[in-house]
């Protein structure tokens, strides 16, 4: 039997440490199409913790669905609305361009273009859809998605 614990802003990171390496394993021995598919599995659950941090939740504070959904709600009444649960762009956009309102300070600038451009390599790449195909990806691309995401696994706890 499976036995999954609490999700928790801790738990996301502590889940993306294991499926960056997992990833980085299909890399290796040449499955990039899984590869990729992982590590923007790994930027969506980072920048996600990072987002419901921003929101004030705990590193060991669940994460309850109402939370969730609030969050949510209330990136879709903004400009920034994401093109669904796993928009990694929108959700990246949403939790730079929302800091100062939330927090008073904004992050620097030469950290948001640079989160900026490795979201925009992920969300080029990966899509969750990908699950459900087989896949041909260049190493190139896998490399660049694998690159990027350890930029974003690297600073994300920062958030």
């Amino acid at each position: 039997m499976l036995l999954l614990g609490a999700e928790t802003t801790n738990g996301y990171t502590a889940a993306a440490a294991e499926r960056f390496a997992e990833g980085s394993h299909l890399l290796a021995s040449g499955n990039h199409g899984g590869a990729i598919y992982l590590f923007g599995y790994v930027a969506e659950l980072v920048v996600k913790a990072a987002t419901y941090r921003l929101f004030g939740l705990g590193p060991s504070a669940k994460v309850e669905a109402g939370f969730r959904r609030s969050v949510e709600w209330m990136m879709g009444r903004d400009a920034l609305k994401p093109r669904g649960p796993h928009d990694i762009l929108r959700w990246a956009e949403w939790l730079l361009l929302s800091k100062p309102a939330l927090t008073g300070a904004a992050y620097p600038l030469g950290l948001t273009i640079d989160f900026m451009f490795h979201a925009h390599v992920i969300d080029a790449n990966w899509s969750p859809e990908m699950r459900y195909h087989r896949l041909a990806v260049e190493f190139d691309a896998a490399l660049a998605v694998q690159t990027s995401t350890r930029w974003v696994m690297t600073l994300g706890p920062a958030f």
